[in-house]
């Protein structure tokens, strides 16, 4: 068995005209040596090789690597024909992916309640802590639209009652420390980062920010004129309108899984409303914590133990998910945005994580359109082939149990383009559907990328144990991360035949253009009636 700690990773990469993009990748076991001061050599570099194909026939190969966490990389320049080359990838396509056994992670639960997943690492002298607890934007009451928002920033950076939030950044700069305070969709998320000696100090901090924050009127005026400032911004970017309103158009502009907050809203926020909300924030058993870093797990326990004892404990609160009523948006949709470049999105409701054909449905969304890989139709077809995109991919996200999260195909592409690019889409997604051009040496190779992909999303112990905190929070046992790897390897061609024929519709995707409308009007009207979304309006009822 091999840890991430010592494999290599080799990834063959080719030129497509456009830009270089992997082949494929083997992982080869690399036995590290201890660290030696005096000299560097090959034995003492946790390695990537990578293998260009250029052009013009030619081949170049770079040795890159981390050593004890410092970068560093030498190029080493390799000619060989392109004939050997190709033997190269012939012989690395035949490779699988390697056994992975992650290192050993104490799962404790402390007296309070709260679980916690730690890795001792002592490679470094640094620590890294992270807490999620139960919040999120789909929570607000819809009469205070961004609260969440607004907490999180005020957590962050209106003081405690025991030290003002001048007091508590001079600190923090002064110990080369970083705490962040976030809040997603459905979880709230604060993290620490310090060094190894100054981790009690760094955790005290921390839990007196959320425990006692002081909400600081002079900061929460701050912080409001940047969420403001923000509202004003959001229509700069197509990407971020096309995410934003693709939202709204599947789940409806006032569903919590959609709605975003007005200038009106975040106004009409007080410091009350900040009270009342963090008083059903942090029961400690209803948290979960995650480190690693250079320390010992006991000697965490009881720190993490004595901080939380000296504030009053909370009782948990229910916290459910509010439902989605499906709104029916078939058809195409143009933002109107004077813009050289087109954002396109293709898509429809998709399911939840607790679907059994999560995994079947995960490596369908890969053979169809992966972000991570270059032989997806998408890229072979709207790339590659046509030359339209330089970005094309789909995603399957997931949603809580028995809420649908959302499938859709993404491509951006110039004004004149974009016609083509729709219909290419749309194509790839029928195709995908009908299921008789899905062979089963794509959903195989498929798969083998997923699997050796999966070793490197956790080669780092703190994204190890992070990974593992939230498979529990989000309902999934610890050990999800061998469940996850063993339920892409069971999937079979039939089954991404059967869940692209039961769960994509063609004929109900909704189409979302976000472009210039004096360009793209007439090409588009010629698949179908065009529906304008309204930026001005964004935020009317339905």
């Amino acid at each position: 068995m091999w840890t991430y700690k010592n494999l290599l990773r080799l990834r063959l990469c080719g030129y497509d005209g456009v830009g270089f993009h992997e082949k494929c990748s083997l992982y080869l076991p690399v036995q590290l040596r201890a660290f030696c001061s005096a000299s560097l050599s090959r034995s003492q570099i946790h390695n990537l090789v990578t293998i260009f194909i250029c052009p013009h026939g030619l081949m170049r190969r770079g040795l890159c690597g981390m050593l004890l966490g410092i970068a560093c990389t030498i190029t080493v320049p390799v000619w060989a024909a392109v004939g050997d080359a190709q033997k190269i990838l012939q012989e690395l396509t035949a490779q699988h992916a390697p056994d992975y056994t992650p290192p050993h992670v104490v799962d404790v639960k402390l007296a309070n309640g709260m679980r916690c997943f730690l890795l001792e690492d002592p490679l470094l002298p640094v620590f890294r802590f992270r807490l999620y607890f139960p919040a999120g934007d789909i929570y607000d009451p819809p009469d205070k639209i961004g609260l969440s928002e607004f907490m999180e920033r005020a957590l962050q950076t209106g003081g405690t009652t025991k030290h003002d939030a001048e007091w508590i950044d001079q600190f923090l700069d002064q110990h080369a420390m970083k705490v962040n305070v976030d809040v997603e969709w459905e979880y709230g998320d604060a993290h620490l980062q310090s060094l190894s000696a100054s981790a009690r100090e760094g955790l005290e901090i921390l839990f007196e920010m959320l425990y006692a924050p002081a909400f600081e009127s002079s900061r929460l005026t701050i912080i409001k004129n940047k969420m403001l400032e923000g509202i004003r911004r959001r229509n700069d970017s197509p990407e971020v309108i096309s995410d934003r309103v693709f939202r709204k158009i599947l789940y409806g502009r006032k569903n919590p899984w959609a709605e975003t907050p007005t200038a009106h809203d975040i106004q009409q926020l007080t410091r009350e409303d900040l009270q009342a909300l963090h008083a059903s924030l942090f029961a400690p058993s209803q948290m979960l914590c995650a480190a690693a870093g250079n320390f010992h797990a006991s000697a965490l326990v009881k720190s993490l133990e004595e901080i939380m004892a000296a504030y009053p404990e909370r009782q948990p609160v229910a916290w459910t998910p509010p439902p989605v009523t499906p709104v029916a948006a078939p058809g195409i949709w143009l933002v109107p945005k004077a813009v050289p470049q087109s954002v396109v999105s293709v898509g429809q409701l998709g399911t939840s994580r607790d679907n059994p054909d999560k995994f079947a449905l995960s490596v369908m969304n890969d053979v169809l359109g992966s972000p991570a890989t270059f032989t997806s139709w998408l890229v072979q077809n709207i790339r590659t082939a046509h030359g339209l995109a330089y970005e094309a991919w789909s995603t399957m996200q997931f949603g809580p149990p028995h809420i649908p999260g959302l499938f859709y195909a993404h491509a951006k592409t110039r004004a004149d383009a974009t016609a083509r690019t729709v219909e290419l889409l749309h194509q790839n997604i029928r195709a995908m559907q009908a299921g008789d051009k899905v062979t089963p040496a794509e959903v195989n190779d498929m798969k083998e990328a997923m699997l050796k992909r999966f070793i490197f999303q956790y080669e780092d112990p703190f994204d190890l144990v992070t990974m593992m905190m939230r498979f529990v929070y989000f309902g999934f046992p610890a050990n999800y991360l061998q469940i996850y790897h063993d339920g892409i390897a069971t999937v079979t061609h039939a089954d991404v035949v059967r869940v692209a024929k039961q769960y994509l519709q063609p004929d109900q995707m909704t189409t979302l253009v976000v472009g210039d409308p004096k360009i793209l009007r007439e090409p588009l009207a010629a698949s179908g009636p065009i529906t304008e979304f309204d930026l001005g309006k964004e935020d009317a009822n339905p």
